[in-house]
């Protein structure tokens, strides 16, 4: 484990580095304007001997070492950075900040519209708490006093992806969120979030992650940001992304779209492969390290494995299936 500050222009400066051997013992080394005094040297070694486990970060041991360098980074992790898995919906942190503030439910709105599935807005509808539970049913009214909890604790509390309780103007209220379609007609009609397409679900949960992108400093990872969505959707949305100049975030993913492959949106720098050896680990290595010509089509070699990570599929070939009879 180690800490650096990286210099532009300027070497980089430690904060810590930290070995641990066979037996779990570790032996950390600290920047010199990080030990300063009798006590700051004590401190290293109690976390040496037995304050630090093994299967422990020094990292988290930001409050015991009272280090601001250390602290700020701890905060980072907490604060600024969002793991977004396949199956992770962020549905009901989009209806919570549409529930609180104005323009970015516009903003929402506008993006959705911009991609054009069918939807054309999102709404809050708002029904009373109490009259959302039924007075005589025992374990929706004990859910009820747990919710209440909840909100006291954390402002709102999650009933379902799309559903969320929280206290409005002194009153506890129930928030469902709803797409809006239009008919033949042009008139509004409403859908529960359950009547759309995992592709536009999927879609609104990155809405959150667009705008946030665009506004805070907040990085996102999204493991399979292709998972339901059509492959030019996503191409579409990526390069929204990166052609934005007032970018204040940043978005890391995974997938295995290969028309994301594509030098007018992304450095080579910035494409990463993953590839198994043949003992099962995986390696991670960078186009950068081809060197490969600006007007090369990345797609088109990667898919004839130029650069690798891509399946084995010669036993595959191999397999003599053998029509059945009907």
């Amino acid at each position: 484990e180690w800490l650096y500050i990286s210099g532009i222009d300027k070497a980089d400066k430690l904060i810590f580095e930290r070995k641990t051997n066979k037996n779990g013992k570790s032996k950390i080394k600290f920047g010199k304007s990080y030990i300063k005094t009798k006590k700051d040297e004590l401190l290293v070694e109690l976390m040496e001997d037995n304050l630090l486990l093994a299967d422990e970060l020094l990292i988290g041991k930001a409050e015991n070492l009272r280090i601001i360098d250390i602290n700020n980074v701890r905060e980072w992790f907490i604060k600024n950075l969002r793991i977004i898995y396949p199956s992770t919906s962020y549905i009901w942190n989009l209806s919570l900040v549409m529930t609180q503030n104005s323009q970015f439910s516009k903003e929402a709105n506008k993006l959705l519209t911009a991609f054009d599935t069918g939807t054309s807005a999102l709404k809050i509808e708002t029904k009373d708490f109490d009259e959302f539970f039924d007075q005589n049913d025992e374990r929706r009214q004990y859910i009820r006093q747990e919710l209440i909890s909840e909100i006291r604790e954390k402002k709102y509390a999650i009933l379902d992806k799309d559903v969320i309780a929280i206290e409005e103007n002194g009153k506890l209220k129930i928030k469902k969120m709803l797409s809006m379609h239009k008919d033949e007609n042009s008139n509004k009609v409403d859908f529960g979030l359950e009547e759309e397409s995992d592709g536009t679900i999927r879609l609104m949960d990155f809405i959150l992650v667009f705008i946030s992108t665009m506004h805070f400093n907040t990085t996102f990872i999204i493991d399979e940001i292709g998972r339901s969505l059509h492959p030019e959707l996503l191409h579409t949305f990526i390069k929204k992304i990166m052609d934005e100049s007032n970018t204040n975030g940043q978005l890391v993913f995974t997938t295995h779209e290969a028309n994301l492959l594509d030098m007018s949106i992304f450095r080579q720098d910035e494409i990463w492969f993953a590839e198994k050896d043949k003992g099962g680990a995986t390696n991670l290595y960078s186009l950068s390290e081809f060197k490969p010509r600006y007007d090369l089509d990345i797609r088109k070699g990667y898919l004839k494995g130029r650069f690798g990570a891509v399946p084995f599929t010669a036993d595959l070939k191999r397999l003599n299936w053998q029509p059945t009879d009907a």
